[in-house]
């Protein structure tokens, strides 16, 4: 399974309240020119598609035409989508059903309540996504990603590939440049030691830190 990662657009960010809008754009064609090369299976965007919570109509706009663009470069390709700390779940989900038309899954919600089944997302024989989006400790289902790890080797008989996408710090990780930050806490979220993970992930497709590990 051939897979793009990409996470923490930051879409409507602005830097010295400079616009980096310009800048995005060009960003965003940029990943329309690689899929357009390389044909992924999967785009996975891990999360912090906006800078805000509240982004403008242009802004929303912005990202609706890339993700257009993007699934035209590849329209075989699965993008999965998932909801960061920037992010708001609930408006991430907003429309969910229609980007599915694109082969486009948008996850921006979880909670201890949920059915865990909906958030596998196959790749069309070639591997699977297990999305899991930003959520308050208080909310995060309990051993989330070692329940998620079990049920997905339930169904791939065949041994696919699975990659794990989730928006969350990792310890002893790579901060420098985000400001506020400490080994236990990167951008006001708490550090997951990688043990949380459990066996049954080929790739951990993380969003957050702004920098490759």
């Amino acid at each position: 399974m051939k897979i793009l990662h990409t996470s923490d657009w930051h879409l409507g960010h602005f830097l010295y309240n400079e616009s980096q809008e310009a800048a995005q754009l060009d960003m965003l064609n940029q990943i329309a020119e690689i899929v357009a090369v390389q044909q992924p299976d999967a785009l996975v965007i891990s999360g912090d598609i906006y800078d805000t919570t509240q982004p403008s109509a242009s802004v929303q706009q912005m990202f609706a035409n890339a993700i257009v663009n993007i699934h035209e470069a590849c329209e075989e390709m699965t993008i999965v989508c998932i909801a960061g700390n920037h992010d708001s779940g609930s408006k991430h989900m907003i429309f969910h059903t229609p980007w599915r038309a694109l082969n486009v899954h948008m996850v921006g919600t979880i909670s201890k309540d949920c059915n865990l089944d909906d958030y596998i997302i196959p790749i069309a024989d070639k591997g699977y996504v297990v999305a899991v989006p930003f959520a308050a400790d208080r909310y995060m289902p309990e051993d989330v990603f070692k329940v998620m790890a079990e049920k997905v080797a339930e169904r791939n008989e065949k041994g696919l590939p699975v990659v794990l996408a989730a928006h969350l710090a990792v310890a002893n990780s790579d901060w420098r440049g985000h400001d506020f930050s400490t080994d236990t806490n990167i951008g006001g979220l708490n550090c997951q030691e990688l043990s949380v993970f459990a066996d049954g992930y080929d790739y951990v497709a993380l969003g957050h830190i702004h920098k490759q590990q």
